[in-house]
């Protein structure tokens, strides 16, 4: 990868890993439903102007129900799941629950296109296992229902984007991911519209949570989705990947900055154990 690639790689994570850290101000204080619906439709809003300017938009009359099935996979599921656990858990405990997406996708993959599954790859799954096992078994929160009911969320978060991905793989290959990206958006937009209405604001949410729920809508989604797939086109899938490694990195030094929230052993070992099964998954072995 070219330097500007690498340093594009870096700030994508810096960016997803913080999203963490915004949703842990904004939804206690709006709530789960009004955070995330906003945070789709301005995010939508942005990339429907920015690639509007740039004659790029999404081919809305051939794949509108892929977009659909994607705004559902991709957005809505993982958006909803993710909001409402970083309620209960710690910003950095979400974000590695979350870097599990790439096993998942192995084990989707496996089962709906049919690839085989080699050493190295069960290996890997079996190592990521063994990660959440210390992370969740000796995380610094008391295992409660809602604790407990977060963890399954967000794993099932990483589950909605493992069926995402290897769906775009199955019936949007040839297609251009930009287009793709702005497609399943503005989809998840319009259905998560009536939230706006099911759930209003009663009070002006204050200066620092509108801010961050706009860092949310523009930064985190819009400029997020935007590197990521510009990443895909010009670097290609198992590169762009990497920043799955990088987010809980980072999403683990927001939290402890900003949040002040501890940094345990038993969080450290699972995020390297979880770290080195995504090695062993997505970086191919050099001849």
């Amino acid at each position: 990868m070219k330097l500007k690639h690498i340093l594009l790689l870096v700030l994508l994570a810096a960016i997803w890993g913080s999203s963490y850290l915004f949703l842990r101000l904004a939804a206690p204080a709006m709530g789960i439903s009004l955070t995330m619906a906003s945070r789709i439709i301005l995010g939508a809003i942005v990339m429907i102007a920015v690639f509007s300017y740039t004659k790029k938009l999404p081919d809305y009359k051939l794949f509108w129900k892929q977009y659909i099935v994607l705004g559902v996979l991709n957005i809505l599921l993982p958006f909803g799941f993710i909001t409402y656990s970083i309620t209960n858990l710690n910003a950095s405990i979400g974000a590695i629950l979350n870097a599990t997406t790439p096993l998942f996708t192995i084990i989707v993959s496996s089962i709906w296109l049919k690839e085989q599954l080699n050493y190295k790859k069960i290996i890997g799954i079996v190592v990521g296992l063994l990660g959440l096992t210390i992370l969740v078994g000796w995380m610094p929160l008391d295992l409660t229902r809602g604790v407990m009911l977060s963890i399954v969320l967000s794993l099932s978060a990483s589950l909605s984007y493992a069926v995402g991905a290897v769906y775009t793989r199955k019936y949007l290959k040839h297609t251009e991911p930009l287009k793709t990206a702005t497609g399943m958006m503005s989809a998840a937009a319009v259905l998560v519209m009536p939230l706006l209405f099911s759930s209003p604001a009663t009070t002006f949410p204050g200066v620092e949570i509108a801010a961050a729920v706009f860092v949310l809508g523009v930064f985190c989604t819009a400029l997020g989705y935007s590197i990521y797939f510009k990443l895909l086109s010009n670097v290609g899938a198992t590169n762009a990947s990497v920043v799955t490694m990088l987010v809980p990195v980072f999403s683990l030094l927001w939290g402890l900055l900003f949040l002040h929230e501890p940094v345990t052993p038993a969080i450290i070992l699972g995020l390297l154990f979880i770290l080195g099964s995504l090695k062993m998954i997505l970086i191919p072995k050099h001849k």
